[in-house]
């Protein structure tokens, strides 16, 4: 039997839970070797060192411990022993989001914090939960909730150390199906998107020991694509992913945002795709555009 098999015997939103199993499993087996302290992993590409079977044996694998967490869309960060997600769960009678933090050996739940009301219940009245990742940053970590609320915890005992809610100080409101873009941590920033719509639509950079605001981009509104970190041509730069274009030969531009992250210069660079639903990945030059790495032959890109 496959890994994946699993998924596909379970379709639809319940399949949320058996994802949530089927990582926490994963997340336990890797805790004792390598980290997986944010989203996509510890080099923010998805990928592992660690190796594991191609396919499960007869019997299936064996169960280290398993945990129903229902109802969220997050994965897991693993550090120092611990995973960290963040659920729906009702609390005094409403639905709250709760950041969880459970011991990666056995699967026990070491702390939860409410972290405010979670995200609608959706049309099926099911599912629907918490979006983002949980960031791990030494004995803090950082959550993004689905209405735009940033919030810093210590990583022992679940406490606040501080809390930004974005939607409430900048007003406007939160993206399409609600916030799922995770932080970022680049240095002593906490980098992440702010609302949809109002004076918050733009790139924000928290300071990560206190929460106070180092610097704000351009106003932009921004998807649900967490902001990527990288080296380019000598510069360290942070990009975002905005979901306005301009629309140019029959084209539909979408505009990436490149950051310096300590000084917030911006450069802008284009990528071009054919339509909302089709597009082609290049390789960024000196010069501007560069050659095509692929299209989407499917869609007709080019």
């Amino acid at each position: 039997m496959k890994a994946s098999d699993v998924l596909r015997r379970h379709p639809g939103p319940r399949a949320s839970v058996i994802r949530r199993i089927v990582v926490g499993l994963l997340a336990c087996s890797a805790a004792c070797a390598t980290d997986w302290p944010h989203y996509r992993g510890p080099t923010h590409d998805g990928r592992s060192s660690e190796r594991i079977l191609k396919e499960w044996p007869a019997s299936g694998p064996r169960v280290l411990w398993k945990k129903p967490l229902p109802d969220g869309f997050g994965s897991f960060a693993v550090s120092q022993g611990k995973a960290y997600t963040a659920v729906k769960r009702r609390t005094g009678g409403e639905p709250q989001e709760v950041f969880l933090a459970l011991n990666a050996d056995t699967g026990q739940e070491l702390w939860a914090t409410p972290v405010g009301l979670a995200a609608r219940e959706g049309i099926t009245g099911e599912g629907d939960g918490p979006r983002s990742t949980p960031t791990v940053d030494g004995d803090r970590v950082f959550l993004l909730t689905a209405y735009v609320a940033l919030y810093c915890l210590n990583a022992n005992d679940g406490s606040v150390v501080w809390q930004r809610d974005l939607l409430a100080e900048f007003g406007g409101q939160g993206p399409d199906f609600d916030a799922a873009a995770s932080p970022l941590i680049e240095g002593d920033l906490v980098l992440v998107n702010g609302p949809a719509g109002g004076t918050g639509a733009k790139v924000f950079a928290i300071h990560k020991r206190d929460g106070r605001t180092v610097w704000e981009g351009p106003s932009a509104k921004l998807t649900h694509s967490t902001p990527v970190a990288t080296t380019f041509l000598g510069v360290r730069q942070v990009v975002f992913s905005p979901a306005a274009g301009c629309f140019q030969s029959s084209r539909n531009r979408v505009k990436n945002f490149g950051v310096t992250p300590s000084t917030s210069a911006f450069r802008r660079r284009s990528r071009r795709s054919l339509g909302e639903t089709s597009f082609i990945i290049q390789r960024p030059t000196a010069q501007g555009r560069g050659p095509s790495e692929w299209p989407s032959r499917a869609t007709r890109s080019r």
